[in-house]
């Protein structure tokens, strides 16, 4: 295999790839493997038939496009390893060369960080905590609010088929044990209380902590965020929004339609905050590397394996997940909070 690696600026790297045909053969096997476990082959038993069998029936294309997927995403990450390149998001993947008995080509561009010039983001934080950083309360009609939602959701019909209404529940101590362990209303009242405050508080750090990052960026010099980021960054937005109104029913063409838009122009009504996502994300990894903070490789694999075990087989894992952009992924969230920690704990010190 042969890599070549050139600069474009001090934010990205391109890694040109020529794979040979003697390091196809590993992947080609693989893939061949992969898709005989999906045929029915007479004199074969399942999973065992030759390479040169699955290529006849599905095709040499079909195989070679498999195995380069596989090889893809070993060299890029093997590279990485061997040069100690570290990416700050996922690479855009051109494939340059794909014909079977050929050498595979394809080239890696790579969001790398850059040099920063970072401010003192331990006394920013500290600022930002004093001036900004609020206690949060729960008022009682909160909580009532919290119960007519429960008493709508409690609406059911009785043994004689009658519909209970709304009004005929209620707020009794029978009403609160029948939500769950509380012996009265008292009780139901105080857990639904804390539970309003536990999600205020963590939208109020959240809140905190965006602010934070913000005002450092606001006084870290020459600043520059990849192109190749912000538009990962808008297709993660997009995706998240096509999942908002497909639970209301409606399709991205369907919204287009009926707000009068179409996808560049909601993607451009984005990139304002799609940049400063990437730049919160850059921030955060600059502190880490000042303050050498990584996340631990053992609570990274048990986060990833509690991820992976919601699929129903290894085999249905692999076909949707890549485990080295899982792990990485679960890494940038670890380590992360560790920095948040680091300067929201840089407050309590000074008490």
């Amino acid at each position: 295999m042969q890599v070549k690696i050139k600069d474009i600026d001090n934010i990205q790297k391109e890694l040109k790839f020529e794979l040979e045909n003697e390091d196809m053969d590993k992947y080609l096997d693989k893939a061949a493997n992969r898709l005989s476990k999906e045929m029915k082959v007479k004199g074969f038993r399942d999973g065992k038939v030759p390479r040169e069998v699955v290529e006849s029936s599905v095709g040499k294309e079909k195989v070679w496009q498999e195995a380069a997927n596989d090889a893809i995403q070993d060299s890029y990450w093997n590279e990485l390893d061997k040069k100690n390149i570290e990416p700050i998001g996922m690479p855009k993947i051109n494939v340059t060369k794909l014909v079977p008995g050929s050498n595979l080509e394809f080239t890696a561009t790579v969001p790398v960080m850059p040099e920063l010039d970072l401010p003192d983001y331990k006394q920013i934080a500290q600022k930002t905590l004093g001036k900004e950083q609020k206690d949060v309360e729960v008022e009682e009609k909160e909580v009532d609010a919290s119960l007519k939602w429960l008493q709508r959701s409690r609406t059911q019909a009785d043994d004689g088929g009658e519909v209970k209404e709304e009004e005929d529940i209620e707020f009794n101590d029978e009403f609160a044990q029948s939500l769950g362990d509380f012996k009265n209303m008292e009780e139901l009242r105080s857990s639904i209380k804390e539970g309003i405050k536990a999600e205020k508080e963590k939208q109020e750090k959240e809140r905190v902590r965006l602010l934070i990052l913000e005002h450092v960026r606001e006084k870290t010099k020459d600043l520059k965020i990849p192109d190749l980021l912000v538009d990962q960054e808008l297709d993660k937005m997009e995706e998240e929004f096509a999942n908002q109104i497909s639970r209301s029913g409606m399709t991205m063409e369907q919204y287009f339609e009926q707000a009068k838009t179409n996808r560049e122009d909601v993607r451009k009504g984005w990139r304002e905050k799609a940049e400063e996502r990437v730049a919160t994300g850059i921030l955060l990894r600059a502190i880490a590397d000042e303050e050498n903070i990584e996340a631990d490789p053992d609570e990274v694999e048990k986060e990833a394996n509690k991820y992976l075990l919601q699929f129903g087989s290894i085999e249905e894992a692999q076909k949707n997940i890549d485990p080295n952009r899982l792990k990485s992924y679960i890494s940038g969230i670890i380590r992360n909070e560790k920095v948040f920690e680091l300067l929201e704990g840089n407050k309590k010190e000074e008490k």
